[in-house]
């Protein structure tokens, strides 16, 4: 009988063990979603960073051009 009791609440441990990780494992997949859109953007916005400094590149070297 006490074997039982002890069987019972192992198993209920184990599966209320596995329902946390599970929820943790969720969690941790919806930041990975998160954390790659955040990382996209900035791809983007240092694309158009990278391309505003070229031509910034471009005006001055032209300006130096003209002025020798």
């Amino acid at each position: 009988m006490v074997s039982m009791i002890i069987r019972c609440t192992l198993w209920v441990v184990v599966i209320a063990c596995m329902y946390y990780m599970s929820d943790q494992i969720v969690q941790l997949e919806n930041r990975i979603e998160v954390l790659e859109a955040e990382s996209a953007a900035m791809y983007e916005d240092i694309k158009t960073l990278n391309n505003a400094i070229q031509l910034v590149i471009e005006f001055v070297g032209e300006r130096f051009k003209f002025a020798t």
